[in-house]
């Protein structure tokens, strides 16, 4: 797959803080706007529940005004939401259907699979937009991949308060 170089991946928690959502779903939906009129055309999400979920929901909104801008869901493994609740899959499902590409990085789990597919969003973008309030698991890791590759970073637990 051919992406352009102003490419923008998402990274962010799972758990979300459901009474702040309403400013967490702004924040990101500026985010989107803002690397839009910066020239980024092409975003990837992992499709992971809570933070991926959301972003890409906010690129296929910015899509509706912006038909140029191109979803990218980046799956680790097929069987990505085995146990996820029926909410969560009616949403990941929604998405896969509109996103204009998705592709599976691993053909079965593996216990690295899904850091696997966190590197590669990191080495296929420019800037990172991301919701990281501690340092652990898979955005802590995406997000020192991306301190390595020196993207453009946009944390918006920093501008939660702001």
């Amino acid at each position: 797959m051919e992406l352009p170089s102003v490419t923008c991946c998402f990274t962010g928690h799972r758990e979300l803080p459901a009474p702040r959502l309403p400013r967490l779903r702004a924040l990101l939906d500026a985010a989107v706007e803002a690397a839009a009129q910066a020239g980024y055309t092409a975003f990837i999400s992992g499709a992971a529940r809570g933070f991926d979920l959301l972003a890409a929901e906010a690129v296929l909104s910015a899509k509706a005004r912006r038909p140029e801008l191109r979803l990218i869901l980046a799956l680790p493994c097929p069987d990505q939401t085995r146990g996820w609740p029926e909410a969560d899959l009616r949403r990941w499902r929604a998405i896969v259907d509109a996103c204009d590409e998705s592709l599976c990085l691993s053909p079965f789990y593996t216990p690295q699979c899904m850091l696997f597919r966190d590197r590669w969003m990191v080495d296929h973008s420019a800037r990172c937009i991301c919701y990281m309030t501690r340092f652990q698991g898979g955005t802590g890791f995406t997000m020192r991949c991306a301190l390595e590759r020196e993207l453009e970073m946009v944390n918006l637990a920093l501008r939660m308060d702001a």
